[in-house]
């Protein structure tokens, strides 16, 4: 009986334990998968209010920045006005950036600036600028990146090798806030660290930022000491700089000559100079015979074709340094569009020597003029090119004529003081773009006259 019994109860007890086991292996499954699923929906939720915190803690560092004006971080570098240079449609400003021994080192950092060019569109009542300027800039800029990676001189700028591929400069600027309060510190203090966050001692009233980077693609270039320009202006250069200048600009022009290329924007403001050597900057006007339209090494005229089918520019430089030609296509632009419109069309179908020595002329001869004009501002101080007012009641045809009238008088009135380089100054100051001098011819002559000596002191 007992045995029978313990049979059936032990029976039973078989027969009720698998239920018994399953309802408590359900009710522990569904208890961790419970817990699983409340695990991640608690991690999750911390997951997006630790990143809405940090979008508000960004904001509010952002919004703290500006409240101190961060904009005019960009305006104050190493106790110095942060902009080098303002061009038509580009910006040169210092930058720090990391070289290819990992060393940080100040740069001039070009980069476009489209803003500047429709500002300045604005300021002359033109609301509206044509988006078509906007991708000429961009493409100068392009051809000046092309022009300086193509041409190797040691008087030519040479762009710096950034370490890394990015080449993505930094401005390094100082400025000038208050002291942040408490809660300001507490808010700055809970943004993220990250590589795109500044570095800011909360401490001091002097912040240091240097991690504001510039727009991918610039140029960094070496900073110069000074320029040609403000060693004319300040009566600076003593006899062997003046020669330095005038064989290290020559032979840089007369390099890119022979190379296809033309700079067409010669002047003293773009003659650099670094320790005692002088560079040719500035090659936003550059153009290499294959962009110049129907351009080849015998001839270089001075019309790009820009559009479909008749939409041509040949205007480039600085009208204080330009060539008659490109002088007078420049007062025709002002002046009377449709006219020169009519005549960059025909300049497009019948360019060489179409209208020649008028206003078609091979861009190496008007670089040369630009370098003749140059170097007499550099030997004398006064460039011979007349102003606007000068030129006044001045016809077409006379314009020429007066041109060389104007050289020719200061000329002779600095003959002492231009010396051994009369003979090339007068031949590269020719009106006429037939007759006027080369500038490898220029190079040439100028390899002959003996370098001045530095005196040595007693």
């Amino acid at each position: 009986m007992t045995n029978e019994h313990n049979s059936v109860s032990t029976t039973g007890a078989l027969i009720n334990h698998p239920q018994q086991v399953g309802d408590e292996a359900e009710s522990y499954f569904s208890g961790c998968c419970f817990h699983r699923w409340m695990v991640a929906i608690r991690k999750r939720c911390q997951s997006i209010k630790q990143h809405i915190k940090n979008r508000l803690a960004e904001r509010s560092f952002k919004k703290t920045l500006r409240e101190y004006n961060v904009s005019d971080v960009l305006e104050k570098a190493h106790g110095e006005n942060n902009r080098l240079g303002l061009g038509a449609h580009s910006k040169v400003e210092r930058y720090q950036m990391e070289v290819e021994d990992r060393q940080m080192q100040d740069v001039a950092y070009k980069v476009v600036d489209t803003a500047h060019m429709v500002s300045e569109f604005q300021k002359a009542g033109i609301k509206e600028v044509d988006k078509k300027l906007i991708i000429d800039a961009k493409k100068s800029f392009a051809r000046e990146k092309k022009a300086l990676a193509e041409l190797s001189h040691p008087n030519i700028i040479k762009p710096v090798t950034p370490h890394g591929k990015t080449g993505i400069a930094e401005k390094a600027a100082v400025f000038n806030v208050r002291t942040f309060s408490e809660d300001e510190k507490s808010e700055l203090q809970e943004v993220p660290a990250n590589d795109d966050s500044p570095d800011i001692d909360l401490e001091f009233d002097f912040e240091i930022i240097e991690s504001v980077t510039t727009e991918s693609g610039g140029i960094p270039l070496p900073l110069a000491d000074t320029s040609l320009a403000q060693q004319i202006s300040d009566k600076s250069l003593t006899p062997v700089q003046k020669d330095s200048a005038a064989r290290a600009l020559t032979g840089a022009v007369a390099h890119m000559h022979n190379n296809g290329y033309v700079h067409l924007d010669i002047k003293p403001e773009n003659i650099l100079r670094q320790g005692d050597t002088w560079l040719l900057s500035d090659f936003g006007c550059a153009h290499h015979y294959s962009d110049l339209h129907r351009g080849s090494m015998d001839y270089m005229p001075v019309v790009v074709k820009t559009g479909f089918p008749i939409d041509a520019d040949f205007v480039f430089g600085t009208q204080a340094y330009m060539s008659p030609q490109l002088r007078l296509r420049s007062v025709m632009a002002n002046e009377f569009p449709d006219t020169i419109n009519l005549l960059s069309t025909a300049l497009l179908y019948f360019p060489k020597r179409f209208l020649d020595p008028v206003l078609d002329t091979d861009a190496r001869a008007a670089d040369a003029y630009s370098l003749g004009l140059t170097l007499c501002e550099m030997l004398t101080g006064q460039n011979p090119s007349p102003s606007p007012l000068q030129l006044e009641g001045t016809t077409i045809e006379k314009m020429p004529e007066t041109y060389q009238q104007w050289v020719n008088r200061l000329l002779g009135e600095h003959r002492d003081a231009i010396g051994d380089y009369y003979e090339i100054l007068e031949g590269l100051l020719k009106s006429d773009c037939n007759e006027r001098m080369t500038v490898p011819e220029a190079e040439r002559l100028l390899a002959q006259i003996p370098q001045p000596v530095i005196a040595q002191p007693d």
